[in-house]
């Protein structure tokens, strides 16, 4: 007779042999009673793999009245859902050849920590994404092609938290660039900065503008490298981006400035790899994606400068990546992300010089708590 009250059994589970693990089997001599607890000790987890299951506890089946009976079945056993790598195991019984076993299986769900490094991948397409933007639409402002020479600064702060995650991205952008326009209408230039928060990431480009008014074409190409503070991934990413826009002045006061983006992204041309929490040994592979965006600016002036409203959408279009965890787990993540942005601003003009403040809102199929104020500054000679 084996009474198991107030009884903890401990049991190893081997990743690498599913079938060489601690396990207790009980003839159908043993009578079992009580309640009692089953603690695991995971070894080897990086050779864990999908759809494994080991057996734990193990009895004979009693004849009574020419069925089987089984103690186990009726026993209030503790086992608890474990985490093991980057899968998730719990209880799952079954009968087999006249024996009733207690097994830990695959139960199909990632564990948190898995989950943790899906949100961390989309965490770093989306902040260099929103570290593009803010670029881009400091470029693209509207100003006197008769001067020449064109200096400005860009300094961002946005707060972006991902929903399925507890981390906060926060972060803090610096850039600054300058251009020359040319008497044909087109302006050449390039710019370099970087952002601090969740990642560091240290980028430099050049970008391209042709005045047709009232439309005007543009191209951008940015160059990133990028390191996560939370762990040792880094990464670099190129992303070209093709801009299309019309700015129109409706009558002496108004104004309305539109244009439709397309950007053709890159991460890394090499897979990287990193480990995250739990130890877990992670791999990204290569991204290819394509966003676009469309925005319109509906502006008011004054006689130092003006005021405006800002609204857009931008979707990501085509993207994926695959996440690989110790070698043998994998999940594609799909870049699907879609976005709908509100802000107001105004510009301040001194002479050739211009100060321009921003405050924006997104809301967004994956992040929340994302909002962005903008500062910029811009000397024109």
């Amino acid at each position: 007779k084996v009474n198991l009250d107030n009884a903890n059994i401990h049991l190893r589970i081997n990743g690498a042999q599913s079938e060489n693990n601690d396990k207790m089997v009980f003839s159908k001599d043993t009578e079992i009673r009580g309640e009692g607890e089953i603690t695991l000790h995971p070894q080897n987890v990086s050779k864990v793999k999908r759809n494994m299951s080991f057996t734990l506890l193990e009895e004979e089946g009693k004849d009574v009245g020419g069925n089987k009976v089984y103690d186990l079945e009726k026993l209030p056993l503790t086992l608890k859902k474990v985490e093991i790598g980057a899968l998730v195991f719990g209880r799952k019984d079954k009968k087999v050849n006249g024996r009733y076993v207690v097994t830990l299986a695959d139960t199909g769900e990632l564990s948190q920590a898995a989950k943790n490094t899906l949100a961390d991948s989309r965490d770093s397409y989306k902040y260099n994404q929103e570290e593009l933007k803010a670029v881009s639409d400091k470029i693209f402002e509207n100003h006197n092609l008769e001067l020449k020479n064109n200096f400005w600064l860009l300094v961002s702060k946005e707060n972006l938290k991902n929903k399925d995650s507890v981390t906060k991205l926060n972060q803090n952008s610096k850039y600054a660039g300058y251009d020359y326009t040319f008497n044909t209408g087109v302006s050449l230039g390039l710019f370099v900065g970087q952002s601090t928060g969740r990642y560091k990431n240290i980028a430099q480009g050049i970008y391209l503008k042709k005045d047709l008014k009232p439309f005007y074409l543009g191209a951008i190409y940015k160059h990133t490298n990028s390191k996560d503070k939370n762990n040792d991934k880094k990464l670099h990413s190129n992303d070209f981006s093709f801009i299309a826009g019309y700015n129109k002045e409706i009558g002496e006061k108004v104004f309305v400035d539109s244009n439709v983006k397309l950007t053709r992204g890159y991460t890394s041309s090499y897979d990287y790899k990193y480990t995250a929490e739990n130890d877990l040994n992670t791999k990204n592979g290569k991204t290819n994606y394509w966003n676009g965006e469309i925005n319109t600016k509906l502006g008011y002036k004054f006689k130092y400068g003006n005021a405006f409203l800002k609204a857009g959408l931008d979707k990501d279009l085509k993207g994926n990546q695959k996440v690989v965890w110790n070698e043998n787990i994998d999940e594609e993540i799909q870049y699907d992300d879609l976005s709908k942005n509100i802000g107001i601003g105004m510009e301040y003009k001194l002479g050739n010089h211009s100060f321009n403040l921003e405050l924006s809102k997104k809301y967004s199929k994956h992040y929340r708590a994302n909002t962005k104020i903008i500062f910029g500054y811009s000397y024109k000679f």
